[in-house]
């Protein structure tokens, strides 16, 4: 498991099996391919460089950190569900090349992603 960490090193997200889900209540808010993240509209939104998540802009919109949870859960029918539709969208799997910034959004991680 990833989990995804905001400026101030707070929890905000966790990637599990490939699917991105929102701190608390675990709601699916995206789907990570290779080192790049869609959300809920059939578009690349960013990408893992380094262990930071950037938008296309070059924005940091979180921190990416391996994570060994004891007892991890599987996701639920309808979680998977919820992946499989915003994966079944998607038509263009190509990530742009980004250039990156030291300057973070304004905006958090999970209204980039929905």
């Amino acid at each position: 498991m990833q989990v995804i960490q905001n400026q101030e090193n707070q929890r905000i997200a966790f990637i599990r099996n490939n699917i991105i889900f929102k701190e608390g209540d675990e709601q699916v808010i995206g789907i990570k391919i290779g080192d790049c993240f869609f959300g809920k509209s059939p578009r690349v939104v960013g990408k893992i460089i380094n262990g930071f998540i950037y938008t296309l802009e070059g924005e940091i919109i979180g921190q990416s950190m391996h994570y060994a949870a004891p007892n991890e859960k599987f996701a639920t029918k309808e979680q998977l569900t919820e992946a499989w539709a915003i994966l079944s969208s998607i038509d263009d799997h190509a990530c742009p090349w980004i250039t990156i910034t030291e300057n973070w959004s304004a905006r958090p991680l999970h209204e980039h992603l929905i």
